[in-house]
């Protein structure tokens, strides 16, 4: 049976999970003020997905789990057997804090990290005044990742399906049955499936382009194998070739006709080693934006009129924060507050009484 769908990048998360042992849960807290300055505060359960900007400054808490519930014991570590040893966690969070001058200067230091690279995001505030009192508008857009991924989301489906299957916006399903709904998601989730295959496809290929001097008596030459990547993705999807179980040789081996693609590396234990390595580095980049997973939060100036697509909770506006709605693009998170401007209010009633006042006065 061939890998269902979404389970391709569950296994991609087992591998992050050698390193991460769950998702990367970040909570993301911005105050800005009427002057247009800010400050912003990011915490997160690993302190490998933060900035290590020493602009930023760095602190971290520890609360010892409780030893009673056996749900705290997680895997510390493993043995000469690379069996897995369960040990008491706790419960340690990375904070990183900076203020800035402009919202805008945001974009120039990015707090978030996955897989080494930067999630790069462009802020902005503006503001429009109306006498008694003012409206501020403050946008982030996080860039997409999409320009990670060698084969495109939209070969496979609209951005507009994609968007929804990671994001929820725009809402495809509105006006429809359930039965019109599940035959949708079922067809959506079939194409994600297929282009999550390609990509597995694409890493094979692309490390073994890398080494393509050491592969002996090649059938095609190293951009020709290149330019059959996508071939060999449908030919081994319409053979239900399963990912990850081993089938991946007599793939290769049944659609290029020889088994020089596995062959020319035994017995080197260092190349092995180091083509491992290359699809291992490969595959956690493809995956790793995807397991960020938290909670955005915006404090605005005043009260909130417009909260986008987030909540207003005790004042302030919060987002799903999900790094795999970057997947197929930019996403942006926008609120609009209104905040009433007391001196409009005092120098008006300043004016009213003087103008009563002169008009006694003349009488």
């Amino acid at each position: 049976m061939r890998v269902t769908s979404f389970k391709i990048m569950t296994l991609l998360a087992m591998m992050l999970a050698v390193v991460s042992c769950e998702n990367w849960k970040v909570q993301i807290d911005t105050q800005v003020r009427r002057d247009g300055s800010c400050i912003r505060t990011v915490t997160a359960n690993k302190g490998f997905c933060l900035t290590e900007d020493e602009g930023w400054d760095h602190t971290e808490t520890v609360t010892p789990k409780d030893s009673a519930n056996e749900d705290n014991y997680v895997v510390v570590g493993f043995d000469e057997n690379k069996e897995p040893i369960f040990g008491l966690d706790s419960t340690r969070k990375y904070i990183i804090t900076r203020e800035f001058d402009r919202v805008e200067d945001m974009g120039s230091y990015p707090a978030l990290r996955a897989n080494e690279q930067p999630v790069t995001s462009a802020a902005s505030l503006t503001k429009k005044f109306k006498w008694f009192y003012t409206d501020y508008t403050f946008t982030e857009t996080f860039n997409g990742w999409d320009s990670t991924f060698n084969i495109p989301i939209t070969d496979y489906m609209s951005r507009e399906e994609a968007s929804f299957m990671w994001s929820g916006y725009p809402n495809l399903m509105e006006g429809m049955t359930g039965n019109e709904i599940a035959e949708a998601i079922d067809s959506y989730e079939e194409k994600v499936e297929m282009w999550e295959y390609a990509l597995v496809w694409d890493i094979w290929f692309q490390s073994l382009a890398e080494y393509y001097d050491y592969i002996k008596n090649p059938p095609v030459d190293r951009e020709t194998f290149l330019a059959m990547r996508d071939s060999m993705a449908r030919y081994a999807w319409d053979k239900d070739v399963e990912l990850f179980h081993g089938q991946e040789r007599g793939a290769f081996r049944d659609f290029f006709n020889t088994d020089t693609y596995f062959s020319s590396f035994e017995g080197n234990d260092e190349l092995n080693e180091e083509l491992d390595a290359r699809q291992e580095y490969l595959m956690n980049r493809l995956g790793a934006v995807r397991y960020l997973k938290g909670s955005y939060t915006l404090g605005m100036p005043g009260s909130i009129i417009d909260p986008g697509r987030g909540a207003v909770e005790n004042g302030a506006v919060v987002y799903k924060f999900d790094g795999a709605c970057l997947i197929t693009g930019d996403y942006a998170f926008t609120a609009t507050s209104r905040a009433a401007n007391v001196w409009a209010f005092l120098l008006s009633g300043l004016i009213l009484v003087v103008a009563v006042g002169s008009f006694f006065i003349k009488r």
